[in-house]
């Protein structure tokens, strides 16, 4: 079996696997394969399907729906990620040649996806491949920079099937609530003084609706209980008062 026909025969196993609508579609993949071959990189082929495919995997697990909205840091998340999860020995091992080859592929790939398929903001991959592995050593980034937006866990929905996302924002209110003395009120009576007010009132509204639906309604604290180190405490104050505050917790623990 020729290369092509091996990772066409791959790519269209993948895809014929899964019941959903991914976020990188089989054309798009398809077409850039082809694209290689065509320009006399068959070669390139199994690497290139192997690379994107793994990008793919891990990009199903998160809540992005269209490749612009994955920020620069993501990238080094997922390169974390693959090492983990997809075992190929060497190939994804954390290295300064695997990053730059696998970045670089998500690179390649974008550009092909920029000019004949869809829009794709180039600027995140051209800076994550910048700051992580664009210098003498691999550095992956230590501290998320996260705003809040971002998601953090999908909890199954009470009496059905369906997920209810949880973003960072809303793991941060919770950490608040608890340190408030697990109190709503005081809580509300806290936002009144704080930046933005009516943006993190609106998020606090939103993440008590989904508490309700994923029953944890009347116990928030297990929710995050095991999630939380000192850092996350930390951001979710800096992110709560848009200022750095020496932290007022109670004596108790979440984990």
């Amino acid at each position: 079996m020729s290369k092509r026909s091996e990772v066409q025969k791959s790519v269209r196993a993948y895809y014929t696997s899964i019941d959903w609508e991914p976020v990188v579609k089989r054309d798009w993949v398809e077409g850039y394969l082809n694209v290689l071959h065509f320009n006399k990189r068959t070669d390139e082929l199994v690497d290139a399907w192997e690379d994107i495919h793994a990008l793919i995997l891990y990009i199903e697990r998160t809540n992005y729906t269209n490749l612009s909205d994955l920020p620069w840091w993501e990238y080094s998340v997922a390169l974390e990620w693959i090492e983990s999860h997809i075992w190929v020995p060497e190939r994804f091992d954390l290295t300064l040649d695997n990053a730059r080859r696998m970045m670089g592929r998500w690179r390649d790939f974008y550009e092909y996806l920029a000019k004949t398929w869809c829009p794709v903001d180039l600027a995140p991959i051209e800076l994550a491949y910048e700051k992580v592995c664009g210098g003498k050593k691999l550095k992956l980034v230590k501290k998320i920079p996260f705003t809040g937006e971002e998601f953090w866990m999908g909890v199954g929905r009470t009496g059905s099937n369906q997920i209810v996302d949880f973003t960072m924002a809303e793991f941060w209110l919770i950490l608040i609530y608890f340190e408030l003395g697990e109190s709503w009120d005081r809580l509300e009576e806290e936002l009144k003084s704080v930046p933005s007010v009516r943006e993190k009132r609106r998020r606090l509204d939103s993440l008590r609706e989904k508490l309700k639906q994923s029953g944890y309604d009347q116990d928030p604290i297990a929710l995050v209980r095991g999630h939380v180190d000192p850092v996350d405490l930390e951001d979710a104050e800096r992110w709560f008062y848009r200022r750095r505050i020496p932290a007022q917790r109670a004596k108790r623990k979440t984990d």
